[in-house]
């Protein structure tokens, strides 16, 4: 009987695709995965995420910690910065999330000095390595580069 219930159990937890990793934390559950072999716009990185049934991960004081530690171990032949699921709306001054959550300017995760909107072409989130291991940075969205895709379970 109590293995019975255990596997109807495991049965009940939704498990990741392949390629894709767990996240289960305070913030909540998902599913994730780092693309550094792959450089691609910030464009057509959404639409791979979003071709495997997700999209680009969207970042949170609550998870940025851990996103950073992983990509010290997912760095890859795309140089070594991620795209995370935040975009510049025309005319706005703060990043939102593919989720529709505003970022705050001052959030922890930004680099000194960041987000700039260097001449006016940063509309993009990424994660740079050179911006104190992994620290979030605003970026032209047509540089190539690695990303990171999560499927909310």
């Amino acid at each position: 009987m109590f293995v019975s219930l255990l596997s109807t159990f495991a049965n009940l937890s939704p498990a990741c695709p392949a390629r894709y990793s767990m996240y289960a934390e305070s913030c909540g559950r998902f599913c994730y995965r780092y693309e550094s072999s792959a450089c691609r716009t910030w464009d057509n990185a959404r639409t791979v995420c979003q071709q495997e049934g997700g999209d680009l991960l969207a970042p949170s004081v609550c998870n940025y910690e851990f996103l950073r530690m992983r990509a010290r171990q997912n760095e890859g032949i795309c140089q070594t910065n991620f795209w995370l699921g935040a975009r510049r709306p025309a005319g706005g001054n703060n990043m939102v999330t593919v989720l529709g959550e505003a970022i705050p300017n001052n959030a922890n995760f930004w680099a000194g000095g960041q987000p700039d909107n260097a001449d006016n072409v940063e509309q993009c989130m990424e994660m740079r390595k050179d911006f104190n291991s992994y620290l979030a940075n605003d970026r032209s969205c047509a540089q190539s580069q690695g990303f990171i895709c999560q499927i909310r379970i």
